[in-house]
């Protein structure tokens, strides 16, 4: 959990075991509470770049008050703003294993199935302000708590995500998705989950209000969940839209061009 002060300076919180369930109907989303009495420590490097030089730890020690119930009261801090974001285009010169945040739209979903080494996965296909579809996979418990609700939310609406700390794969998922020729490499780039990552649907950040006119677009989308997918429901990567590329720039392209 990653929770921000009044200066968007954020830190990650951790909380374990049946420490949990305590807390599981307190803490919502985007709302301001007051929290005393957590465990401060330095963070580990162990699992990537942490946000703050100190993490927290609440357990039933920790006192957690949400901001209406306060005496005397205050008032609760505005909509986050602050975020560090990776356009799509960028992901080719990522270093693999790095982490970063992307902000974009769901457009296309599989069921969860099991890599080469039996481990459970699921893709998505999720696009940016820029009209930039790339894949994005999903492992293990982040399926149970995160995949499952973006793929029933897409029978009904297409979510906006916050991903933060996705990275670029290390290696291959175990299985090779069907892909439009002129466009593999770029999905080949793809991102996946890290331990770390978090997932927040439908952030209310001002960044967004571009993927959030393109959600009000729903016979482009639709047309494209189409596209994109499969005779047998598999996910097929395809451009959003056709990329045309000058004759006199195809010398600089790295992929193969079809004229």
């Amino acid at each position: 959990m990653v929770l921000q002060d009044e200066e968007e300076n954020q830190v990650e919180c951790v909380i374990f075991n049946a420490e949990i369930m305590h807390f599981a109907d307190l803490f919502r989303p985007f709302h301001t509470y007051l929290v005393s009495v957590a465990q401060v420590k330095e963070s580990n490097y162990m699992y990537g770049n942490p946000l703050n030089k100190f993490t927290w730890t609440i357990d039933r020690c920790t006192i957690v008050e949400p901001i209406e119930t306060v005496n005397p009261p205050e008032k609760p801090l505005p909509p986050p703003t602050r975020l560090n974001l990776t356009p799509f285009g960028n992901f080719e010169y990522q270093l693999e294993g790095s982490e970063f945040d992307v902000l974009a739209i769901v457009l296309n979903a599989s069921p969860s199935t099991y890599a080469s080494n039996g481990r459970r996965i699921q893709d998505f296909i999720i696009m940016d302000d820029h009209k930039k579809p790339t894949k994005f996979t999903l492992w293990e418990e982040f399926i149970d708590h995160d995949g499952n609700k973006l793929l029933e939310l897409l029978k009904k609406e297409y979510p906006i995500i916050l991903a933060k700390k996705v990275a670029r794969p290390k290696s291959s998922s175990g299985k090779t998705p069907q892909m439009h020729a002129r466009w593999s490499n770029k999905f080949n780039t793809g991102l996946t989950n890290r331990f770390s990552t978090t997932i927040e649907i439908n952030p209310p950040y001002p960044q967004a209000n571009a993927l959030r006119t393109a959600q009000q677009n729903e016979q482009m989308l639709i047309a494209y969940t189409m596209k994109s997918t499969g005779p047998t429901g598999s996910l097929l990567f395809v451009p959003f839209e056709e990329e045309i590329v000058p004759i006199a720039e195809i010398r600089h392209c790295s992929s193969q061009i079809y004229v």
